[in-house]
Parts: structure tokens; sequence; C-alpha cells
């Protein structure tokens, strides 16, 4: 018979193995015991017990297998991907794509934003709960021998935090940036928070007034009721892409970070699937279905809309009927009903951005757009529709 044991290899993968000792051997090295009062003769079973149970060869996911031994398999699998941002730029559609991949785990729910940590502070409400780090380590606890292991929390590239603490908890990560052209994810991000009625729940009434309103709302004024992350608000900050980008390339080399342009994605959302798919290191995926997620709309009805919002999420004083609907109905009829609902009764198409309002934002974005072509290397001013003077930023 042969007996196992764990051990620790030089690139810090456990294993088993076995012993060369036979059970007369095992039998030999049991210390002597007295005669007189001896306890009955140990069986089998706890000579097998002094002998550390077989365990199945963990796949390395990073640092963190190193220097901590065999602990739990919780403990050890990690995401090593991180789909940063931004917001409103397809991640929730590569996302989705992303999961289909027999090779991908992307954990659910898409958007933990565990590290936005200057974000989440003091949030009591939505999906900005900072939460402890055991619990986020469980939204991982399926993997099995996925090769890429993501979670794709488009906040962390606007958080000041996350790239620093992305870093800490896992050097040798991969970070996906994918970048939209300025003004039109600004409008379609504004449409968004139209939508949210938990973390930002915007009640401007117009993109323009909404603009207007961020020099208050930097005070701590005009603030919808309810706003968890003011933040989020904040519209002309999030389109600093040189800065939020030059935190990620301050920390992780360049091999580590692929940076994609939400134009290229819809060209071809093949091509641009395969970029990522070679950039991750794992085979490429014909199959791949992608579809439209999250498109941009307007809010026919906020009651209705924060109405259908507390039942989804089981917020407020539908909780009780939320959790007998998720008992009764498989989650995928369920999410399939309540994006036609919300498509048929709750959104209407977003106007287009006027010509006007559009040209305004370029002549003030242009600087910015200035510094990240410089950052890149890429010719922004001509796939942008941007006229840049780098010195000036004019428009």
């Amino acid at each position: 018979m042969l007996y196992y044991r764990n051990v620790e290899t030089d690139d810090g993968i456990i294993k088993s193995v076995t012993c060369n000792s036979t059970k007369a051997e095992v039998e030999s090295k049991k210390p002597a015991r007295p005669t007189a009062g001896r306890p009955t003769p140990e069986s089998v079973v706890q000579v097998m017990a002094k002998f550390e149970a077989p365990t199945r060869k963990i796949k390395y996911h990073g640092p963190w297998h190193r220097s901590r031994g065999w602990r739990s398999l919780l403990e050890e699998v990690r995401p090593n991907f991180f789909m940063v941002g931004n917001s409103k730029s397809g991640t929730s559609a590569l996302y989705f794509a992303l999961r289909q991949h027999p090779d991908i785990f992307m954990c659910t729910p898409k958007e933990p934003n565990f590290f936005a940590r200057d974000l989440c502070a003091g949030v009591t409400d939505g999906t900005f709960i900072q939460m402890p780090e055991s619990d986020y380590l469980e939204l991982f606890r399926d993997v099995d021998g996925s090769a890429v292991i993501g979670d794709a929390s488009a906040c962390y590239l606007y958080s000041s935090d996350a790239a620093r603490l992305i870093h800490t908890f896992n050097p040798e990560a991969k970070i996906l940036i994918i970048l939209r052209e300025p003004v039109a994810f600004l409008y379609s991000y504004y449409t968004q928070l139209l939508k949210n009625p938990g973390s930002e729940n915007e009640i401007a009434g117009s993109f323009e007034e909404a603009l207007e309103l961020e020099p208050q709302r930097r005070e701590g004024q005009a603030l919808p009721p309810g706003c968890q992350v003011p933040a989020l608000l904040l519209y002309m900050d999030r389109v600093r892409y040189a800065d939020q980008v030059q935190r990620y390339l301050d920390l992780f080399p360049p091999e580590q970070i692929k940076i994609l342009l939400y134009d290229d994605l819809v060209d071809s959302n093949v091509t641009f699937f395969d970029e990522v798919t070679d950039f991750l290191g794992v085979a490429r995926y014909p199959a791949v279905n992608f579809e439209i997620r999250n498109p941009s709309a307007l809010v026919r009805s906020k009651t209705a809309r924060q109405a259908l919002y507390d039942l989804s999420t089981g917020a407020g004083r539908l909780a009780g009927i939320q959790k007998l609907i998720k008992r009764v109905t498989p989650d995928k009829s369920r999410r399939a009903f309540l994006q036609w609902v919300y498509a048929r009764f709750i959104f209407k198409p977003a106007p287009r951005l006027s010509a006007e309002t559009r040209d305004r934002l370029k002549r003030t974005i242009a600087p910015e757009v200035a510094k990240l072509q410089q950052q890149l290397g890429i010719d922004l001013s001509h796939r942008w529709g941007y006229t840049l003077d780098v010195a000036g930023g004019r428009h």
C-alpha cells in the first residue's frame, strides 16, 4: 500500500507525492507504548490519519502560492486578470463573452468593486458597499482549473486607490483597459446614471444640466437624494484618461497591460476578442457570441424604475418578494423577463447629443486627449475626431 504526503515544489505548487514506506515500515516507526494499560491497537485508518491526506495538484495562479503552503483552496485561488474599465466602453459585452471561454473564469457579479476603497468609503447601500476580503474571495470559489480568473469592475480605472491595491494583491496580474471617445462616453455614462437608482441616483433632467451642476456637487451640494457615491457624478473627472492610465503604468510592467479602443470593438468584435485572448495567453475562441449590453437609454418613469430596481435587488419593502421570486424562478428566465420589462416599460431610446454640446465639450477635453495621445503613441486626433494642438489643446 502506498502512502501520500503533500510537498511544495520550487515553483510554489502544492502536490501529492507517494511515500516509499510500506505499511509495515510505517507501523515500525510508531513509538513504543507501555504494555500495562496499553490502549487497543491502532487500526489502519488511524495509522493513515497520521499522514497528510492526498490532495490534487493546485494550478498556479500567481505569487500568492509562494511561501503560504497548503491552506484552503479558497485562499489559493485569486484573480489574476482585471478588466479595470472604462465604464460604457464595452466592458459588459466583453465580460459576457469572456465567460463563454472554457479557460476563463469571470466572477459574478461582474463588478464587485472590492479595490475601489475610495469610492466605497461610507457607502451603506448599493453595489459599492465595502466587502471583507473573505467575501471577495468567495466569488471565486467555483474556479476549477481556469488559467484566467477575472474581475471586471469598470470603476477601477477611475478609482484613485484601485491600481495600488490590485498591485499589492497580485503584482503579476494582467490589466485590461478599454477607452472610448470622451464625449461619447460622457453622454452614455449620463444615461447610465439615470438608470442607476442605487449608488448615483442621477436626477438631472438633461446632460447639459448635469454638467452645469458639477461645481456645486464638488462642494457637496445639489446631490440627488440617496446618492451613495457623489464622486461618480463628477463627469469631467471621468475623462482624465491619461492620469488614470498612468496609475497602472507606474506599477505594472508593459507586458501586463493591454490598452484597447472601444472603436475597435465596434468595428470587429471577433478581432477585438482575439486580441484579448492573445493578451491573456489562452486559445482563441471563434464560437464566442457577442451581445449588446447596457445600451444608452432615458428613463420613462423614475417611480417605476425605483420599484423594479427594489424588486430585482431585494431592497426596501420588496426584499421578501424578491427572495420568493428567486426561489421559484430560474436565474436565466428571471433576468430575461426583467430585461424585457426594463426595455418595454422603463427605458426609452436616448436622443442624439446636440452638435453644440458635443463641440463645446471637445474643445474642453482636447488637452486631455492630447496628453493621452502622447502617452499611448496612438493617433487619437483622427480616430476620435479631434484637431489637437498639444501646447494649447485647441479643437
